[in-house]
Formats: structure tokens, sequence, C-alpha cells
């Protein structure tokens, strides 16, 4: 009697599959079911529109270093923000943006790229103003409770716990578009890219 070559089990002959181990006993091997697998969750966020094919190489060259600065523009305002406060870092932020938006409208690329960079401003604005309210919240509920001068520093190294976490995702959706116009690619931002605060015209 013939044994099976995966598991060495005696079988009939005849047989197309191992009572044992269920290996295949016929000399065919059944085919492997493929799996067609879509991208990734991360690839799903970062694949986003890119309109780069429909904008001239000269005006890209031209309008980079200005699309660069937009973006830059959104870290004068978080770092600014953190040492000196939200109005001083608006006011920072704003003047960075001033050569950029003179300059706007000669160039698509820096057009496109501006108008995701005040998109990812306005985005770092809001989650600074959410943050800062759950983080002054727990603070004083953190002091309150300790009564203490190690309450007042507990409660503000969890604050600023708070404001690193909740400005996580905002800054790399900011390093994201920095890349993009680096690259003289004019690709959406992820997750708020398809939100626009500049008119094409």
């Amino acid at each position: 009697m013939p044994f099976c070559p995966k598991c060495g089990a005696e079988y009939q002959d005849g047989t197309k599959f191992c009572g044992k181990c269920g290996g295949n006993l016929d000399g065919t091997v059944a085919p492997v079911p493929v799996v067609n697998q879509g991208p990734g969750f991360f690839q799903k966020i970062l694949n986003t529109k890119d309109v780069t094919s429909t904008m001239n190489a000269a005006d890209i060259t031209s309008g980079k270093p200005l699309a660069i600065l937009a973006y830059c523009a959104c870290f004068v305002y978080i770092l600014m923000t953190w040492l000196l406060g939200s109005f001083v870092g608006l006011l920072l932020a704003a003047g960075v943006l001033v050569a950029p938006c003179i300059i706007a409208s000669k160039y698509e690329f820096l057009k496109y790229h501006l108008s995701q960079a005040f998109t990812a401003l306005f985005g770092v604005i809001l989650v600074n103003i959410v943050e800062g309210f759950f983080a002054s919240i727990l603070r004083s509920l953190i002091v309150s409770a300790m009564r203490s001068t190690a309450g007042n520093v507990v409660g503000t190294i969890i604050a600023w716990i708070i404001h690193l976490i909740f400005m996580a995702i905002p800054v790399l959706i900011i390093i994201a578009g920095l890349i993009n116009a680096a690259k003289g690619k004019a690709k959406a931002l992820p997750l708020i890219g398809r939100f626009r605060f500049i008119c094409d015209k």
C-alpha cells in the first residue's frame, strides 16, 4: 500500500486526500486562493489626490521655495504658541505668510500649497483650542485635588503631555505637506487635503 508523502500514513489506491493530514495524494497541487488585498490603512490616508501633472515644471520650480515657507508658518505658530501664547504665534505665522500670499497669483504650484497650508494652519488652531480646553480642565482638577505645589507641577506636566499628544497628528500632516512641496508635488494633505481656503481665480 502507498504512503502519504506528507505524514507517512498508509492510504488506499485511488484516494485523493490523506485521511490523517489531509494532504493531496493524486500528485496535483491544489491552487492557492489569491486574496485580493487592497491598500492598507496608512496607504489609504497617504494616497491623496495628486495634480502635479497638470502644472508646468517651471511654475513648480519657481513656486517651490515659497510653498515650503507657507508650511513653515504652521510650525512657527505651533512653536511660538508654546513659548509666547496663541496671539503671538498667530501674529508671527501671519508674518511668514505675507510673501507667499503676495506672490501666490503668479504660480499655480504656490497657490495650491498655500491653500493646503492655510487648511493645516486652521486645523492646528482648532486642535490648539480644543486641547487647551481639556488640558486646563484636567490641570485644574489635579491642582484642586492635590492642593499643593506638587499638584501644580503635576498638572502642568500632564497639560503638556496632552498638548503633545493632540498636536502629533497635525504636525505629521504638515510634514507631509512640506515634503510634497520640497519634492515638487502638488499632492493633497492627508485627512484634510480636500478642504481649500483659497479660490483658484
